[in-house]
């Protein structure tokens, strides 16, 4: 389908419903991932493993949505749709439904913003969905844009407002003074941790790259990441769920996956934290981390997080924490964060009829004496209260 000229071309447009057909596109996926320093859930290969370790029973299938322009893959919008009740489709962002943020994958420019658009009216004139919820969508980005201007048309508002802290190294600053522009406190508290730590044997830190040795690590961060879980009562269906501990061990362990990376601490050769992150073209993001309980008292995650920084700083690529402002990214990012809203927009009549009994039956719970958070939740739709992929385990 031809859609408007964008910088002097016809923009082409494809709806991807085979998953064959759309892993045969990964050269120009990555590509175009590299040109537009992705997230780690926009990689190929992140939705490869994610199509094929769905928690989610419900009949589904794929429509992944691409822009062509001279040849060249421009955009790329994988989402999923959902039948539900057997009555209407629900559309959302392939992924590992982690609570993770909902972008497009667009060559840089400005043009991105004409594309978001554009692919918005593709999804609608296709007519495969009825409602589209898209979680934690960031304020000022192209597609916060179109959505917002979607939802005011209809009078709606993005819900679930959260947070989802970041660091830009600052021009020309080093690690001595960017680290004296963190907590007075905490770097007195940091500093002792190091100390004691040290006492203990030797420290080594580790960037993983091997497949074999990042699966590895990778099962070893889930044990400990759901012994944490069930201590602090954050025991979340994502972490639980046997189609999650797959998707990352797999992810981990896919030779393809040359953007994976696991960093660890170390003592005497034994594994105490492990953070399990994407490299960019010029970030990174930060998925998952954990670490040994019987090492709490050092806080080996929160010194670990300082050599994951220090390794980024290196190599002047910025760091994005996650969904949720646990103390750890507080004091990394100097409170410095990306707001966030999550997105349920009707885009059929028949969407509509859906949304509206759905706002109905919600209203007469409340009526009854019940809140609205005991409505049930679609899935794709993840809970507030829910711990994201990207949560750090507040420090010892």
């Amino acid at each position: 389908m031809m859609g408007p000229k964008v910088g002097g071309a016809s923009l082409v447009w494809r709806a991807v419903t085979d998953p064959a057909e759309l892993w045969r596109l990964k050269p120009d996926w990555d590509a175009l991932w590299r040109a537009a320093d992705g997230a780690h859930v926009q990689t190929e290969r992140a939705c490869f493993h994610a199509w094929h370790n769905d928690k989610d029973p419900s009949p589904r299938r794929l429509c992944a949505l691409t822009g062509w322009q001279d040849g060249r893959l421009v955009f790329l919008w994988p989402l999923v749709i959902r039948r539900r009740h057997g009555l209407w489709n629900l559309a959302s962002q392939l992924g590992p439904q982690a609570a993770e943020l909902t972008a497009v994958l667009t060559e840089p420019g400005p043009e991105r913003e004409a594309r978001t658009q554009g692919a918005w009216d593709f999804l609608r004139r296709t007519g495969q969905a009825d409602i589209v919820w898209l979680d934690y969508i960031t304020l000022g980005s192209p597609l916060h844009h179109v959505m917002t201007e979607t939802a005011d048309r209809r009078g709606q508002a993005g819900t679930n407002p959260d947070v989802a802290p970041y660091l830009r190294w600052d021009e020309g600053t080093g690690w001595a003074e960017y680290y004296a522009s963190l907590s007075a406190y905490t770097r007195k508290m940091q500093n002792k941790k190091h100390r004691g730590l040290a006492k203990t044997g030797e420290v080594t830190f580790e960037a993983a790259s091997e497949p074999q040795r990042r699966s590895a690590l990778a099962g070893w961060l889930l044990e400990q990441k759901r012994h944490w879980a069930r201590k602090t009562g954050k025991d979340g269906p994502w972490l639980t769920a046997p189609e999650y501990d797959r998707f990352l061990r797999e992810l981990a362990g896919d030779p393809g996956a040359t953007d994976c990376v696991v960093y660890t601490l170390s003592v005497n050769g034994a594994v105490i934290a492990a953070l399990l992150a994407s490299v960019g073209t010029r970030h990174v993001d930060w998925i998952i981390a954990a670490f040994d309980p019987a090492w709490g008292q050092y806080s080996p995650g929160l010194l670990l997080n300082e050599y994951c920084l220090r390794w980024a700083m290196k190599r002047g690529l910025a760091v994005e924490f996650g969904r949720g402002l646990e103390n750890n990214k507080k004091f990394w990012s100097r409170g410095v964060c990306h707001d966030v809203l999550c997105y349920r927009v009707p885009v059929s009549r028949r969407g509509a009829l859906v949304e509206a009994a759905r706002h109905r039956w919600a209203q007469a719970r409340a009526l009854g004496g019940l809140v609205f958070g005991d409505v049930p939740v679609e899935a794709g739709e993840v809970p507030a209260s829910e711990a994201p992929v990207g949560s750090e385990p507040k420090p010892a």
